[in-house]
């Protein structure tokens, strides 16, 4: 019997994509989280804290094949009231499941880390390699990197091969937290104004959900890992109102308005650079922007995120 890929998160949009993408692929999956997927799940699934150890190993059972840890209180939007908690479940949960695969034999472990770990990056480095100081200016950044820095101690003191991959901001289907691009459509679809409180003139960095989860697969199965982390992202850099034209492009016109200033809970960050996952796993995104915001209309169509 094949022994199972263990996916923390798997209630969230990239834990289910990729556990359910491993079990469309005939890979023996079982997926955890605190929370319970909002549809019905393909694969096995058991509601578990990360936090609680005994709970999480007497799940995976006796050996596993692998654990991808995409289980996290996720995005700087998200737990800022409540670091303490934010910390206890991205270090702490971190490292349970990183003694749990030490404990029950895991052949590798992939980290679910994001590009917040490099806060704001060095004005005029363009583009940002993996070897780019982590200077996060908040909890949930500071939270990631302190998750990579352990993942990479734990697996050289440990025997562990692992990898971290630094997701940029990731859009599509099953995305619950706030969104642009999702908010871009449903405007243009509605003929509703969009209108924030900063925007004008910032840049970010979206990667669609598909090309995620193909990056995991890969980094799970790659013969070897010649580096700790790697960058995902679709490889641009692009201003609100630049995002805005691509949507009007494939779903319809959409009136904005971004005042002059950056987003309060995000980073100023110089275009990433993803020539390294392409060199050592001969990743790249299959969706330029528009093609993943045509993907992402067609499913709200039916679905609410």
């Amino acid at each position: 019997m094949a022994l199972p890929v263990i996916v923390t998160g798997a209630a969230g949009m990239i834990g289910f994509s990729v556990a359910a993408a491993l079990t469309h692929a005939g890979r023996a999956v079982i997926g955890t989280d605190v929370a319970v997927p909002c549809e019905p799940a393909p694969f096995p699934f058991a509601a578990v804290d990360i936090r609680d150890f005994d709970r999480l190993r007497a799940i995976a059972g006796s050996k596993i094949d692998t654990v991808i840890h995409c289980g996290a209180i996720s995005g700087p939007m998200l737990g800022r009231e409540k670091p303490k908690e934010l910390a206890d479940i991205n270090i702490g949960g971190t490292l349970n499941t990183l003694e749990m695969a030490r404990i029950l034999g895991a052949r590798r472990y992939v980290y679910a880390s994001t590009c917040m770990a490099y806060g704001h990056t060095p004005e005029g480095l363009d583009p940002v390699a993996e070897t780019a100081p982590l200077r996060a200016t908040d909890i949930y950044g500071a939270s990631k990197a302190a998750g990579e820095i352990m993942t990479g101690a734990f697996a050289r003191s440990n025997g562990i091969d692992a990898v971290s991959l630094r997701l940029c901001w990731v859009f599509g289907p099953r995305r619950r937290t706030e969104c642009l691009i999702r908010r871009l459509i449903l405007a243009a679809r509605t003929k509703t104004p969009l209108c924030l409180a900063f925007g004008g003139g910032y840049h970010r960095q979206f990667v669609y959900i598909d090309d995620v989860v193909e990056a995991f697969l890969k980094a799970l199965d790659a013969p070897k890992i010649p580096r700790a982390v790697y960058n995902v992202t679709e490889g641009r850099r692009r201003t609100f109102a630049e995002i805005a034209a691509v949507v009007a492009g494939v779903v319809g016109p959409v009136t904005t308005e971004f005042p002059p200033g950056p987003d309060p809970a995000d980073y100023l960050q110089q275009r990433f650079s993803i020539d390294a996952i392409g060199q050592d796993f001969g990743w790249k995104p299959r969706h330029d922007l528009a093609t993943g915001i045509k993907a992402y209309a067609e499913w709200l169509q039916d679905n609410e995120y």
